[in-house]
């Protein structure tokens, strides 16, 4: 997603492209620093255990995240926000996250609650096919 932006806001020239190998080096390398970092404070056991438990965590949310705000109807999928219950408490802690369709409507913005139009659960949903 974040390659399809950056190519339609900065173009597809040869530096653009030279831009996005480089970054995608740094970032794995970036990345492989971090678990070296991490491996070599808590020594083996400790780290597989906080890692392997990290990973697990972040795979059930990925799923509930993307399975609570992007529901199928007929025409495609429905993006939703949701703000209450255990969504209000995650949105406090999370800056918005769960405001997602105010995060489709405008993906810039940190926090998609400062939306300046914010848009109620129930309103119209943005459907998204493909």
């Amino acid at each position: 997603a974040y390659v399809n932006y950056y190519i339609r806001y900065f173009g597809s020239s040869e530096l653009t492209l030279k831009n996005l190998k480089s970054f995608s080096r740094a970032s794995k390398f970036d990345n492989f620093m971090r678990l070296g970092f991490w491996l070599l404070l808590l020594k083996p056991e400790a780290f597989t255990f906080f890692f392997s438990t990290s990973l697990v965590f972040k795979m059930f949310h990925w799923a509930w995240f993307n399975w609570s705000t992007h529901r199928p109807v007929a025409e495609g999928v429905a993006i939703q926000n949701h703000n209450h219950g255990f969504y209000r408490v995650m949105n406090l802690l999370a800056f918005g996250l769960y405001f997602h369709k105010n995060h489709h409507l405008q993906a810039s913005l940190f926090d998609p609650r400062d939306l300046k139009q914010q848009v109620p659960e129930s309103s119209e949903q943005l459907k998204m096919t493909g």
